[in-house]
């Protein structure tokens, strides 16, 4: 059974206060698992993982990763995809007759393994490949069928401070200071724009928005120099390219003009 990855396309921190963000699964990058009768080697919160479906599900279960291609620790989802590809091997060898919304429901609850506090988001987008506009505020998803395909190249840096401290300092500075009230104006003329744009196909736009989006989160406080260079590394063959995710290193991702590493569709 499979999980896909996921990456944040717009909105980033922003949704962190109630405005929209633009998340999507790839089929390029999933994981592949199966349930075993053979007892399996795994780390510290793999073990935890299988305690909590005990603990939820009153059964007890081996598992092992056939393939994967989902970097780990990069802000692409690995731990949800691994946690949906599970869920989606049970469903099917015990009959569970878990639906889509089970599976994010139990999925959540076991993600808070990996995270403390899952969201739901990378549970959601796990589960199959699409584009969503989503708001943390009451767990609101809204599909996107704009039947658009974009490539996309990624970098992946060194995290310099865990996404909970990055959160942490721009709520700090947001309460410091005014001025960050019309950053987070801009941010939904923004997202409006990003939404006119995906509907027109126009990836030079969408390109020029992400390069817009990342300069909100460099004035938001969450670059650093190694993301700034890969940045503008990015932008020599992509038509724009962002930081993504929770900032100070982590993934960078840019709009492929060409020979992208992975596609989505919007």
């Amino acid at each position: 059974m499979d999980g896909y990855g996921k990456l944040i396309l717009f909105g980033e921190h922003f949704v962190v206060y109630g405005l929209p963000a633009i998340a999507a699964s790839t089929e390029s990058l999933k994981i592949e698992v199966s349930l075993t009768d053979e007892e399996q080697r795994y780390e510290e919160k793999e073990r935890l993982l299988i305690e909590k479906i005990y603990e939820i599900f009153g059964i007890r279960i081996n598992f092992k990763v056939l393939r994967s291609n989902i970097p780990i620790k990069s802000g692409l989802g690995s731990s949800a995809a691994l946690i949906v590809a599970i869920l989606k091997a049970m469903n099917q060898k015990y009959e569970l007759n878990l639906k889509e919304k089970d599976i994010i429901k139990y999925g959540t609850e076991l993600e808070n393994v990996y995270h403390g506090k899952s969201s739901g988001l990378d549970i959601s987008l796990a589960i199959r490949p699409r584009a969503i506009i989503y708001r943390a505020k009451n767990f609101a998803l809204k599909e996107l069928n704009n039947n658009w395909e974009i490539g996309l190249k990624y970098i992946i840096l060194p995290k310099r401070k865990p996404t909970g401290e990055a959160v942490k300092e721009v709520s700090e500075k947001t309460q410091q200071y005014s001025i960050y009230k019309d950053i987070f104006r801009l941010y939904r003329r923004l997202f409006k724009e990003a939404l006119d744009t995906i509907k027109e196909k126009n990836l030079a736009k969408l390109g020029l928005l992400m390069d817009i989006n990342h300069s909100l989160l460099y004035s938001l406080g969450v670059s650093n120099e190694d993301v700034e260079k890969t940045v503008f590394e990015l932008r020599r063959s992509c038509y724009g390219a962002k930081v993504c995710g929770g900032g100070h290193g982590g993934l960078v991702i840019g709009l492929a003009k060409d020979n992208p590493d992975i596609k989505i569709k919007l």
